[in-house]
């Protein structure tokens, strides 16, 4: 694979404007450092986690899968409203010292206020689920900027909040390239083939974040079956819904405006397609 020029390969250094997020239960250390030994940019996710201990953990499992020459970059992302409670994993995440971190759903006021202060050389990525969002983020002047579209797997924006990547992208980038001009905007959302990749790219993008899409890897802490079952799957639109039903069974009372994007089974024929209880 050729290397890429973009606006963030340039302020990371790195070959490939790849990026795999910071998926909570998917996305420890082993698959991080895995895409940044490669030359992409890896998160560890922290996820619901309130173990300190577990993130010094994996963030090392991280560091060693990537070793001491690896191409690409290493970052640790939190669920916003989630760990703004928790000065514990927020202490962990600092001792860390990553090079960068990445804040979704939520409002980042707090948390990008929190390590401009306690790590200011670490460069700060910001996730928006709605050009709403936009307002709230660019006077934190973040970094690296992802923008998530409804066809995203996994958490986020409701269809009542959100919108297709390729809206989003394409009328944030008019204003963003004039008022925002060395700002890296990451496209994500649906993006799973070279197609894709190269479409977002040649679009404007700085970048393309891989969530689903590294879910059956090795690395991946997901169980076997559950990337059986991507493997498996459609890739229509018809194959997926968006739906409240696992944060539900799981107990995370998630905001009202977030939910999750599953491969349809007949829990959501029962549950979402049969109305909500």
């Amino acid at each position: 694979m050729s290397s890429f020029s973009t606006r963030l390969t340039s302020l990371l250094n790195i070959p490939y404007p790849i990026v795999c997020p910071p998926m909570a239960g998917a996305c420890y250390g082993a698959l991080a450092g895995a895409v940044a030994k490669a030359g992409g940019v890896g998160f560890l996710g922290v996820g619901y986690t309130t173990d300190p201990n577990w993130i010094r953990e994996q963030w090392a499992i991280a560091q060693e899968t990537a070793g001491p020459n690896m191409k690409g970059k290493l970052g640790i992302g939190a669920i916003t409203w989630w760990a703004e409670t928790k000065p514990d994993i927020l202490a962990a995440i600092v001792e860390c010292c990553p090079e960068l971190v990445w804040f979704s759903f939520g409002d980042p006021t707090t948390l990008t206020t929190h390590f401009r202060t306690h790590l200011p050389k670490t460069l700060i990525t910001l996730q928006l689920t709605s050009p709403t969002d936009l307002p709230t983020a660019l006077p934190l002047n973040p970094d690296i900027l992802v923008l998530q579209g409804l066809e995203a797997g996994g958490h986020g924006a409701t269809t009542l909040h959100s919108i297709p990547l390729f809206t989003f992208l394409s009328s944030a980038l008019r204003s963003l390239h004039t008022t925002h001009p060395h700002l890296p905007i990451l496209a994500a959302g649906g993006i799973s083939t070279g197609t894709h990749i190269a479409s977002y790219l040649t679009l404007g993008s700085d970048g393309v974040v891989l969530g689903t899409a590294f879910l059956p890897t090795h690395e991946c802490t997901l169980p076997f079956s559950a990337k059986q079952l991507l493997i498996s799957s459609s890739t229509t639109a018809l194959s997926t819904i968006r739906s409240k039903t696992p944060d539900r069974l799981r107990g995370i009372a998630w905001p009202d405006e977030y939910d999750f994007r599953i491969v349809r089974n007949r829990l959501t024929a029962a549950v979402d397609e049969g109305g909500e209880e």
